[in-house]
This record gives structure tokens, C-alpha cells and sequence, in this order.
């Protein structure tokens, strides 16, 4: 049977090619549709008598990243980025195979540093990572030459703090569109792409809602909103696309005399404001911001310390009370 779907509901392409069988075992997800087209490549590829640039274990980089980018790309939240991140690295990538994979990452990296940040890179070499890893799930290679490539440590970490008065400052130099970005982004701590995409209905009982889809980690948030936020909400949808806000927020820095502020700061100024004047608990902190992992906001852990301080003052005056009454105590009894 050239076509069949396993037990778990994987789908297998199976051939008999010059006595040699060839069996290409489909990533999980992988369609009726996807089986039938790898079975037609496969003949396609021998009637042309192309058959070494598919059917041996050592295909073409460039081949697998085209397949990755066509077929699998599509299921994930921005199958754009994907194509970009192939195309970036493609050039290192033409005339090799992928068993010179490692190679190749070794050179893209060499080449790229100085030229891209180090997530960047990163983002490519993931993407020649995962081809790799769907060829060998697909059968294509007898050796899964993604776990060969490592990626670039990271150091993306920037906790810029903003006061009320530096926002202002910049927001001044702005549209009232763009301020009601910035307002929205200062008091909810929602990203740039979560605030373009919020919409009427996302707002409902004074509660703000980031839906799937529009916020990074795919989980959906609920996010109360402060009097002071009304009046700004009274703006969306926005009709400014993130591009628009961000080119605005570089000319009004500048003019307010902040040139590194940038507007992601505003996420961490909220995280701020909430943990020195409201008080409230890192994992609220992280409830709010919508991170998908306690280690991200641990970061913030520091600006927690006057509450915890102010908490262990407490503490200290309960002591002191209570010695006090023992003392007075202790002489009565004397």
C-alpha cells in the first residue's frame, strides 16, 4: 500500500523503487493531501531521473527548507516570519546537502554576526533545525542532522524603566492615536502587536481582553482596566498599524531628548509601577504582562524588595510591641 496511516494516525508513503524500498513517515499533523503529493514526487523525481536530490538520505538544504516553508510553515502563527528566516540563511545553504548542515550553520553564523543580533540568527538557524528535524521524521534522512545545530546564547534582556513624567514626555511629540498606544501599553502592559489588533468587543465589563492569536505565547489574558485607561480605549481599534507607532515613538524620543527609550520599555514601566505603587505580587505582575513562564517575570523580582522590606517592618514593630509588654511585664512581677 504506497499510502497508509499508523495506529496513531501518522501518515506513511511507502514505494518500491528498483527492488530498494522507500518509506517516508509524515510529520505529526501531516495530511492525506501531504502523503499524496511526497508520493508524487517521488515518482516525479525518478521519471526525470532526479531521483538522487530526494530519495537518498543526503537531500538538498535548500530542498527541505522549501518543503518546511510550503507545507508545515503554514500551521504556525506567523508562516511569513518562517519564509523570511529560510530565506535569510538560504544562501549558505545552496549547493549543500544535509549532512553539511552544521557546517553550513557554522558559516551562516560566522558570516551573520555583526550584521544581525544574535536572536535573529537564532531564528534562521531554528528554522534550518526544524527542516532538518521534518526530513528525518519524514524519512528523508537516516540521521536527524538538526540536533547538530546549536544555537547562539542570548543575552536580549533590557529592563528599562520609564517614569510617568518620561512618558509624558515623549507622548507629547505624538498623534493622540499614538498616545493612545503609549497610554495602553503604560497601563496594561500590552505588547505593540497586542494593542494594534485590540478591537471594541476585546473590551468588555471594564476588562480587557488579549485574545489567542493576537497576543506572542498564544494564551489568552484578561486585564481589568484603570480609570485612567478609559479615556484612551475610547480609540480603539487603532487606526495606525504597528510600523506607524513605532516610527512615531522614534521621532518623538528624540524630540523629548530619550533616544534609547524604546517602546517595549513601556511593558517593563508597567511592570514597575505595579510592584513600587501598587504593591501587588510578582505573579500578578505576570498575570498581567501575559508571561507564559514564572522565570520571565523574575526578572522583575528586585523591584519587589521595598514591599518586602515594608512587609519584614512590620514584623520588626509586631517585636518590638510585644517585647515591650514583656518587659513592662517582667518588671511589675520583680
Amino acid at each position: 500500500m504506497p499510502i497508509r496511516k499508523d495506529a496513531v494516525g501518522r501518515w506513511h508513503v511507502e514505494l518500491c523503487i528498483n527492488r530498494k524500498r522507500v518509506h517516508r513517515r509524515l510529520p505529526e499533523g501531516a495530511s492525506a493531501s501531504d502523503a499524496k503529493r511526497i508520493e508524487s514526487e517521488l515518482f516525479g523525481a525518478l521519471s526525470r531521473k532526479k531521483a538522487d536530490s530526494l530519495i537518498p538520505s543526503d537531500p538538498p538544504i535548500n530542498d527541505l527548507l522549501a518543503y518546511y516553508t510550503g507545507i508545515h510553515a503554514k500551521r504556525l502563527r506567523s508562516p511569513e516570519s518562517a519564509k523570511h528566516h529560510a530565506i535569510r540563511i538560504a544562501p549558505w545553504c545552496e549547493g549543500k546537502t544535509a549532512s553539511q548542515s552544521k557546517q553550513v550553520a557554522l558559516k551562516f553564523i560566522e558570516d551573520a554576526l555583526g550584521n544581525y543580533t544574535a536572536a535573529t540568527i537564532n531564528r534562521s538557524l531554528g528554522t534550518l533545525k526544524k527542516s532538518l528535524s521534518i526530513a528525518y521524521d519524514c524519512g528523508q534522512t537516516d540521521i536527524n542532522f538538526g540536533l547538530q545545530i546549536k544555537r547562539l546564547p542570548e543575552n536580549n534582556a533590557r529592563d528599562n524603566y520609564m517614569t510617568v513624567e518620561q512618558v509624558q514626555s515623549i507622548a507629547q511629540y505624538c498623534t493622540e492615536v499614538v498616545q493612545a498606544a503609549i497610554w495602553i501599553a503604560t497601563l496594561t502592559g500590552m505588547r505593540r502587536g497586542e494593542i494594534v489588533k485590540l478591537k471594541k468587543e476585546d473590551i468588555v465589563n471594564d476588562t480587557i481582553i488579549v485574545r489567542i492569536g493576537n497576543t506572542k505565547t498564544s494564551k489568552t489574558r484578561s486585564i481589568p482596566v484603570a480609570p485612567p485607561l478609559r479615556k484612551w480605549l475610547e480609540h480603539v481599534p487603532l487606526k495606525i498599524t504597528a510600523d506607524g507607532i513605532g516610527t512615531s515613538w522614534e521621532r518623538a524620543r528624540i524630540k523629548a531628548g530619550l533616544p534609547d527609550a524604546n517602546f517595549h520599555d513601556l511593558r517593563h514601566t508597567c511592570a514597575s509601577l505595579l510592584l513600587k505603587i501598587s504593591g501587588v505580587t510578582l505573579y500578578t505582575v505576570g498575570e498581567i504582562l501575559g508571561h507564559s513562564s514564572t522565570n520571565t517575570t523574575k526578572r522583575y523580582a528586585h523591584l519587589a524588595d521595598a514591599q518586602k522590606r515594608k512587609a519584614l517592618e512590620g514584623l520588626a514593630d509586631i517585636y518590638t510591641d510585644i517585647y515591650t509588654e514583656e518587659k513592662t511585664l517582667m518588671e511589675k512581677i520583680s
